[in-house]
């Protein structure tokens, strides 16, 4: 794995070639790239906790009342493995009209929250609060009926759609023009990444390591104190 200046990740695979060369057995390791991957953000993800709840339905909406909210976190899947507190306006502003940020505006998150033991997918499509008190305004995935009253439990929300990149088939040439197939989210699907250094261009970078057998070695070192 090769990370670059501009954060992308390039993936290697190893290949190796045995032969001989000037009577000595060598063995090349060629590293070349099978995939491109993107450099993306975190993808945060939401959970909290609550002391009980109610269910009330308002002209055909279904929504979530939940007491003493606490314990609102975002946090984020691998590699990043990183976490932050939100207070109830933080949390609230998700659901805000905002092109600059992650809203879940335009594209509703699924939860899921544990009801007395039991869990319930559900869409969250609005979330407000009013001082410990958190409403959502919430459609069923899952089958099963939330009760009208209930104890202690908790909710995890989903990533927002969009922070998935698409992973799709792209074209790499190398410096040297030729070229292979792989997949990756850079660009769009059949585009062609043009690369200017790659391991078979560049002395830096060149992915190929040459080791010569004990034997060989004694076999150097007597032609070198020949010529002397």
């Amino acid at each position: 794995m090769e990370i670059l200046n501009d954060g992308r990740i390039v993936l290697y695979n190893q290949i190796y070639k045995n032969y001989i060369e000037n009577d000595n057995n060598v063995t090349e390791i060629i590293e070349e790239p099978v995939e491109i991957l993107e450099p993306y953000g975190p993808e945060w993800l939401y959970s909290l906790s609550y002391n009980s709840g109610s269910r009330i339905e308002e002209n055909g909406k279904l929504i979530l009342i939940l007491n003493d909210v606490k314990n609102i976190i975002k946090f984020t899947d691998r590699p990043d493995r990183l976490w932050s507190p939100l207070n109830k306006d933080q949390l609230c502003d998700l659901w805000n009209f905002n092109l600059n940020d992650e809203s879940f505006y335009l594209d509703n998150p699924n939860g899921v929250i544990n009801i007395d033991g039991e869990n319930h997918v559900i869409e969250i499509s609005k979330c407000r609060h009013f001082n410990d008190k958190l409403e959502c305004e919430v459609k069923m995935i899952s089958n099963g009926i939330i009760p009208k009253s209930f104890n202690q439990g908790s909710i995890f929300i989903d990533m927002k759609k969009d922070k998935h990149p698409d992973y799709h088939k792209i074209t790499v040439e190398m410096a040297d023009g030729t070229k292979f197939q792989t997949k990756s989210t850079w660009g769009k699907e059949g585009d062609t990444l043009k690369l200017e250094i790659d391991p078979k261009s560049h002395p830096a970078w060149t992915g190929i390591k040459r080791i010569r057998d004990s034997g060989a070695m004694v076999a150097i070192m007597k032609n070198h104190l020949k010529e002397d």
